[in-house]
């Protein structure tokens, strides 16, 4: 399931949940999290970025 993060924005709740806290991941579907993410309520979380590779390019 896909990860989002909880805004400052948010209430004391997201989507029908519990507000786990500003900052916090919470794991919803994309149809959950249509909403609040439109009123800023959620973030999408960030992928981590692709390790860097050291060895030269020919």
């Amino acid at each position: 399931m896909p990860k989002f993060i909880v805004t400052k924005l948010a209430g004391k709740e997201v989507a029908g949940f519990p507000n786990p806290g500003a900052g916090k991941v919470i794991e919803l579907t994309d149809i959950q999290a249509q909403h609040p993410l439109r009123i800023g309520h959620l973030e999408r979380d960030k992928p981590a970025a692709p390790a860097l590779s050291t060895k030269p390019k020919d």
